[in-house]
């Protein structure tokens, strides 16, 4: 646990080890400073034509985002401060692949806190040497991290779940408590045939997958998230025994994220079924306040 009233950071490797950056309960570690984590920087895409004056907003999306992390080593021994040093150095070691950043942050309630976690890769070596030893036994050094999904989000999984009736459409509230888009994950049961998704009051948001599911098939797990944000699983449609389907989601389907609020999205099974849909999100945020 971080220092009481202070933020604590913590590096999460590919494996899911969990390592505390700063700032620890003793301060024998912690973090002076930091950059990087309020709103990434917006790019606007516009569009020029030849005789025609100014130009045509076409659109926008936020800048990868580099996030830089000041922290303080002061072990109380100058051997105490090499180990430190070799143990941070194997945890940010490249070859563990990507990780996360998660900060633990205080609010205005008594030891009350809450919990935002970022995407990233080790970017840089951190800065170790002499010239930042203020003493023997004391290291400034500096992390740099970047995230190209430059969103943080909560941790906590969000989810929502609703049966199906057949052509009917069925209506399932959702609670995107985020300040942008969540890109969720749906799983669907059998036994449902043609099974669609929409977002209510938005026609063109519309995802429908051109299978039979049934007991023998299995579910079928359809990951709308963008492949910048998972270029794994990134718009795929899974099936139960690990099969891609991504080919029978129609070509007319928008892989559609879900608006900030409460938002109503619509199911059915266009040729019949029973089974059922759940849907799993994060919520996302520009940055770590609020």
């Amino acid at each position: 646990m971080g220092y009481l009233g202070e933020e604590a950071w913590y590096w999460i490797d590919a494996y899911g080890n969990e390592y505390l950056l700063g700032t620890d309960d003793t301060k024998t570690r912690f973090i002076r400073e930091y950059g990087g984590v309020d709103m990434p920087e917006p790019v606007h895409i516009t569009e020029r034509s030849p005789g025609y004056h100014g130009t045509v907003h076409r659109g926008w999306h936020y800048n990868e985002r580099t996030i830089t992390l000041g922290i303080t080593l002061r072990p109380g021994s100058r051997a105490g401060l090499w180990d430190a040093m070799g143990s941070l150095r194997q945890v940010l070691n490249l070859v563990r692949g990507k990780g996360k950043l998660k900060a633990i942050i205080p609010t205005a309630a008594p030891a009350a806190t809450y919990t935002r976690c970022i995407d990233c890769r080790v970017n840089a070596p951190f800065n170790a040497g002499s010239d930042n030893q203020p003493n023997t036994q004391i290291q400034h050094l500096v992390l740099q991290f970047a995230a190209t999904w430059p969103l943080f989000y909560d941790p906590i999984e969000q989810a929502g779940s609703k049966a199906l009736s057949g052509s009917t459409l069925q209506s399932l509230v959702v609670d995107n408590a985020g300040e942008e888009y969540a890109w969720p994950r749906y799983v669907i049961y059998p036994p449902a045939n043609y099974a669609q998704v929409r977002l209510a009051g938005s026609p063109s948001d519309y995802l429908l997958l051109r299978y039979d599911i049934t007991a023998a098939t299995g579910p079928v797990t359809i990951y709308v998230v963008p492949i910048a944000k998972d270029d794994a699983y990134g718009k795929r449609a899974i099936g139960a025994y690990g099969e891609d389907l991504t080919y029978l989601v129609s070509k007319e389907s928008r892989w559609f994220g879900i608006p900030p609020g409460r938002q109503t999205l619509q199911i059915a099974a266009t040729y019949g079924g029973t089974g059922r849909v759940d849907v799993f999100w994060h919520n996302e945020y520009l940055g770590l306040g609020g």
